[in-house]
């Protein structure tokens, strides 16, 4: 089960002064550590993948249409919308199928989903800035590349990070300021080691989600090309996400 540590503060407003004097850049990727195992499996490529998958996260954990307090409930579709050509295709699959239920209401598989984007900040007193420019500044920190268990001949890659957030927000006029702290893990394969796209995205019900959910919801049938881009995708992923309100830490909770 995947373990997703999201601050109780997420599902509550708050309120208070802004300080948002620091300087920090709006979008940095660390460079990471990288194993001498990684290196002699794929030279170069090893650093790469771990760069394609920081900027996958940065682009793609945190939208403002899912995020936004006054908006509606998120749909399947805004959920999914360019995570699936960044997955395996059998993790394509029960993503969807993880997405659908949280969708309908599955508090775990909403906790699952908010590793690679972040489902709702549920703070309904809160509103968007001026500009709904919600996410200010992003960094990527503590990479680590390794190799994995291999598995019919391919070797997959580990990747770690810590990816830190600045959001910025409006409790009637007044800014509120959000940092959100997610650490991840990805298990990664070349793409070509994954060749065949699904016309559709089929699943067995009740069967056992990307990231360890169950749920008996059907997976949406509309296809998806994959980004020609992409040149790793994710066979599983894990991690977690905390929050800090107005730069005081407040109780997490823990799945």
């Amino acid at each position: 089960m995947l373990a997703v540590a999201v601050a109780a503060a997420l599902l509550g407003a708050c309120s208070g002064p802004t300080s948002t004097t620091d300087a920090v850049p709006e979008r940095y990727i660390e460079s990471p550590t990288v194993s001498e195992q990684a290196r002699q499996a794929y030279g170069d490529g090893a650093e790469a993948a771990y760069r394609e998958l920081a900027e996958f996260s940065m682009d793609e954990w945190l939208k403002t249409d899912v995020l936004d307090p006054a908006g509606p409930e998120p749909t399947a579709e805004q959920l999914t919308d360019g995570i699936p050509s960044h997955l395996t295709n059998a993790t394509a699959a029960r993503w969807a199928q993880t997405v659908n239920a949280a969708v309908g209401g599955d508090d775990a598989a909403r906790e699952d989903i908010n590793v690679l984007r972040l489902y709702t900040l549920d703070a309904p007193t809160l509103r968007l800035p001026p500009g709904n420019r919600l996410v200010t500044s992003q960094t990527i920190t503590k990479g680590t590349v390794n190799v994995g268990t291999s598995s019919s001949g391919v070797t997959p890659l580990v990747i770690d990070f810590v990816q830190d957030a600045e959001l910025e927000l409006r409790n009637a006029r007044t800014p509120f300021h959000i940092s959100l702290e997610k650490t991840v893990q990805y298990t990664v394969v070349p793409r070509e080691s994954d060749p065949a796209l699904p016309t559709t995205a089929p699943a067995t019900p009740g069967a056992t989600g990307a990231t360890g959910a169950t749920g008996a919801a059907t997976t949406p049938t509309t296809p998806f090309t994959r980004d020609p881009r992409v040149t790793w995708l994710i066979s599983t992923f894990q991690g977690d996400v905390t929050a800090d309100y107005e730069g005081a830490p407040e109780p997490t909770a823990t799945e």
